[in-house]
């Protein structure tokens, strides 16, 4: 069930971007940018929710307003409220009439157990869940509805790490799943779970490593970075420094150093 990408402009804030790419099933991929409305306009054009300037393809139609497509796919956002109550019966009803979508209550109860979920909401005359309620119910949410192809906006926001590890766990499971496409923004995860990590990066590029790739860490914000941290002041990028830039740096005490991806998280 793969997504095809020809010659699709992406709309950021500062940068445009030119997306070529064939996307396999089963696959989990983080996308990452400085740029919000870069992932924004990616999501969208690729969901099928907007019209696209280029071609993106499933099973050979366009995914723009493709009813076969929908049927096949979740775009869902781990901050939005979508429910107000855990009953069952609620559950069920709403989700068949506003969407027309069965859900599994079984897998949905055991996930809301297992991640302690009656723990984080109010009851007064409907459910108000706090931020960390919200990202776990709507993360149950997605396992329970069981669309191949999913794209989910702040996947991992207000969740403990142990928490963070459940959820792209559970994403990562390829006898239910696809293609997901998780959204971090600029929060830079690493994780053993997530196959490629795709950045819509600073210097207008779109650029997907995996894991085993090669990355420098480079103190202050730099021009050809894939994304900036601006909370350590530390740049991320794929750039290869020859020898002399690398002397360069060490000459002014400028942070560099050479790491495997999915370490990158050990220095952020």
């Amino acid at each position: 069930m793969s997504l095809e990408f020809k010659h699709v402009l992406i709309k950021g804030r500062l940068n445009n971007y030119k997306l070529n790419v064939d996307i396999n099933d089963k696959i989990i991929i983080g996308v990452f940018s400085n740029d919000e409305k870069a992932i924004n306009d990616f999501f969208l054009k690729a969901s099928g929710v907007n019209t696209n300037e280029g071609n993106i393809f499933f099973r050979g139609y366009s995914v723009f307003d493709n009813k076969e497509y929908f049927k096949n796919r979740l775009l869902i956002n781990y901050k939005q409220p979508y429910i107000t109550s855990l009953d069952k019966s609620y559950l069920q009803k709403y989700f068949k009439e506003n969407y027309n979508i069965d859900i599994d209550l079984n897998i949905f109860e055991k996930i809301n157990k297992d991640l302690k979920l009656r723990n984080e909401y109010l009851i007064k005359d409907k459910y108000i869940f706090t931020k960390r309620g919200l990202n776990l119910v709507n993360y149950s949410l997605t396992k329970c509805i069981c669309k191949k192809i999913n794209f989910i906006y702040n996947v991992i926001s207000n969740c403990s790490k142990e928490e963070r590890e459940i959820i792209l766990l559970g994403l990562a499971d390829k006898e239910n799943f696809d293609v997901n496409f998780l959204d971090f923004n600029d929060v830079l995860v690493s994780s053993k779970f997530i196959d490629k990590y795709l950045f819509f990066s600073n210097s207008g590029e779109i650029v997907f490593l995996t894991n085993d790739d090669d990355v420098y860490l480079v103190g202050g914000e730099i021009l050809n970075s894939l994304i900036y941290n601006k909370t350590k002041d530390i740049s991320i990028t794929n750039y290869e420094y020859t020898k002399e830039e690398i002397k360069a740096f060490k000459k002014r005490k400028i942070i560099l150093k050479k790491i495997k991806f999915i370490d990158v998280e050990r220095y952020l």
